[in-house]
């Protein structure tokens, strides 16, 4: 995703305003806090419980949350893992 938003003049310009904040994955960012993530391609933010911590900081405006989540994968999702294994 970061080479279309580079590619972006307008999305360029937002970022650079500091009202909106891009976080790129995998970081190193602290455990919990709203910038923390560890997904390394677009499917696996809603899986990916760093991201799911941060988001929540955000959501509540903490900075930094401990939360603990329990991952439910669908149908489809537990296919393609098993596709992956082979």
């Amino acid at each position: 995703m970061e080479k279309f938003v580079s590619a972006d003049d307008d999305l360029v310009k937002r970022f650079d305003t500091k009202k909106v904040q891009w976080i790129l994955s995998p970081n190193n960012a602290a455990s919990g806090t709203p910038d923390h993530s560890t997904a390394t391609s677009h499917g696996d933010f809603d899986d990916d419980k760093p991201t799911l911590r941060a988001t929540l900081a955000r959501v509540l405006q903490e900075p930094e949350v401990t939360a603990q989540f329990t991952i439910h994968r669908s149908a489809s999702s537990l296919s393609d893992r098993r596709k992956m294994l082979t």
